[in-house]
């Protein structure tokens, strides 16, 4: 059976691509679920018309990101915490903080495009990838130093 694909899913495809799949899977499962639509002439019509403004907001979107990638090529910022002893911190460094020192600085990035490993638990300088778009990435430094406590 032919079918479209409502949206991106992982074992079959991308959204709006047309495929061959047994009849029992269509029928009983992508279907219903609402994954996918039976190929008729005027879903696929539908599917091209749909896959032309998909095209057209995909570079608008890839605009965005460059465009943001390209301020935030050579940008640091700081996060100041607080030290126990030597170089280890209470709690860490995680992706919130690191989203609230970029919005400090006026840059509005999302948590979801925050690519961290895992959370910071020394004072150092970190290298942190930012995925702004599927095509589009960029690299920022991190400080993480140690909060001046003024009595």
């Amino acid at each position: 059976m032919k079918i479209i694909l409502q949206r991106d899913f992982p074992q079959l495809g991308a959204s709006l691509d047309v495929l061959t799949v047994k009849d029992g899977y269509a029928r009983n499962f992508l279907i219903p679920q609402g994954i996918a639509l039976p190929a008729t002439k005027g879903n696929l019509a539908h599917a091209e018309e749909m896959k032309k403004y998909s095209a057209k907001r995909t570079e608008r979107a890839v605009a965005t990101a460059q465009e943001t990638a390209a301020k935030l090529a050579d940008y640091s910022c700081t996060v100041k915490v607080k030290v126990k002893t030597g170089e280890d911190i209470y709690g860490s460094v995680s992706v919130a903080d690191i989203v609230d020192a970029l919005a400090k600085d006026g840059h509005s990035i999302d948590k979801s495009n925050v690519v961290l490993a895992e959370p910071f638990k020394k004072l150092g300088v970190y290298d942190v990838e930012l995925k702004l778009h599927k095509v589009v990435s960029s690299t920022i430094k991190v400080w993480v130093v140690k909060e001046e406590i003024v009595d």
